[in-house]
């Protein structure tokens, strides 16, 4: 025996320039004795010491696959094929067991391996011999079985993922899952599978996570999309093509993710608000988009504010406070506290306004009090949008805090300012 796979290792070292300095009888006699490690790599996995010589399997199998005489040979790849077969089945079994240790990526390699030489045996034995005739060997004998522990791919996958964090492995297992569908030799036994017609998209949001986690945003467009189907990740998926979209410096696209997003998600802020940033540059395609999204959603508080907020940018004061007004009847959850600070504003800036035109008018003649008196009456409007903000907003003290301080003092509050006064040196806000 010693002597054999002496002989046999002998043959691998053969290499192709060697080859071309042989005779066709020795070239001949080379590849016979090459072919018969093969053989003997195979009976490594054969009969009851099997687990005992596997390794010594591995050895000769992979010195075979690269032996330029019988690299193209399509049984060297078929043994290849049943020894990581055995290899992957041999760690697989431990995991049945509770306790057993087991070397994790070992047997997700070995299973990458056993698929990968079963499409290399495949594509040789699909090249017409000199009869125009193929052989189907691994397409009935192989592809079942790989087909049957395909899905723990994905399994392995996940397991990278949830335990480990290891976003590159989860993504190298589940590409493998899905990549089985795109290849000649498993696409058709991959639309009979249950387990891949029943699970598909949901198996897609794992390669999809991993790769927005990795930043590879091209690769996260490679799932992400299909994902989006998935009654459970639909959402997060599409978030993902948005910012993969973004990621990729995209405009148009990411705009367009953006878009179908809101329309399948209206209620998500995400799809929304980058939206509004990528329309803040222009007011008029600002105000065009909200009045879409009125006509689609009336209820949502924020189309009004950001009316409210355009009509303000343009100095529309009065038309403004009414849209934020309507974004305070329609907030049911008093999320919209900005709405009632910028109604302040508002106010505030029709004041400024009037007393601007009226720099020149006398205070104590008539004209003078009626422009006082106008001023104070906005002023005052601003007290109940104040102490309502202060109630939805406690600690944003910088902006009610002197609204109000300013509000009391020009309206002779005494009382009212003493006590916000006090608030504001408490938090040495007028130091």
């Amino acid at each position: 025996m010693k002597k054999l796979i002496f002989i046999l290792i002998a043959a691998l070292g053969v290499s192709m320039a060697a080859n071309a300095q042989m005779s066709d009888k020795e070239m001949k006699k080379a590849i016979t004795e090459a072919k018969k490690i093969v053989k003997e790599a195979r009976k490594n996995i054969e009969g009851e010491d099997a687990d005992m010589k596997c390794a010594e399997a591995k050895r000769l199998i992979d010195g075979a696959m690269q032996n330029d005489l019988i690299n193209e040979w399509d049984q060297t790849w078929v043994a290849a094929a049943d020894i990581y077969c055995y290899l992957f089945k041999k760690e697989y079994t431990k995991t049945t067991f509770i306790g057993q240790k087991y070397d994790t990526l070992g047997m997700y390699t070995n299973l990458c391996k056993w698929i990968d030489y079963a499409i290399i045996a495949d594509s040789l034995q699909q090249i017409p011999d000199s009869k125009g005739k193929t052989k189907d060997q691994v397409r009935k004998e192989i592809v079942p079985k790989i087909i049957a522990y395909s899905g723990n791919l994905v399994i392995g996958g996940v397991t990278y993922l949830t335990a480990m964090n290891d976003y590159e492995k989860t993504y190298w297992l589940c590409d493998k899952y899905f990549s089985l569908a795109e290849t000649d030799l498993f696409k058709d036994a991959m639309n009979d599978d249950q387990e891949w017609n029943e699970k598909r998209v949901r198996y897609s949001f794992y390669p999809a996570y991993a790769a927005f986690n990795m930043q590879d945003w091209n690769k996260c467009l490679k799932y992400a999309p299909i994902a989006m189907d998935d009654d459970e990740y639909g959402e997060t998926a599409t978030e993902f093509v948005c910012y993969s979209y973004e990621g990729l410096g995209d405009t148009v696209k990411w705009v367009e993710a953006l878009k179908a997003g809101l329309m399948k998600y209206p209620t998500e802020n995400l799809y929304y608000s980058n939206l509004i940033k990528y329309y803040s540059g222009d007011l008029g395609a600002l105000e065009s988009f909200i009045k879409d999204m009125i006509a689609i959603d009336p209820e949502k508080p924020y189309n009004y504010f950001v009316m409210g907020f355009i009509a303000q940018n343009n100095n529309e004061y009065e038309k403004a406070i009414e849209q934020f007004k309507n974004a305070i009847e329609k907030d049911k959850d008093n999320k919209m506290g900005d709405a009632y600070y910028n109604i302040c504003l508002c106010y505030r800036s029709m004041a400024e306004d009037i007393e601007a035109a009226n720099t020149k008018v006398d205070p104590r003649s008539a004209a003078g009090k009626k422009v006082k008196a106008q001023v104070e009456d906005l002023i005052k409007q601003t007290l109940p949008y104040y102490e309502k903000y202060r109630e939805i907003a406690p600690n944003d003290i910088t902006k009610w805090g002197f609204g109000l301080y300013d509000a009391y003092y020009r309206l002779g509050m005494n009382n009212e300012f003493k006590a916000i006064e006090k608030v504001l040196n408490e938090n040495h806000m007028l130091d």
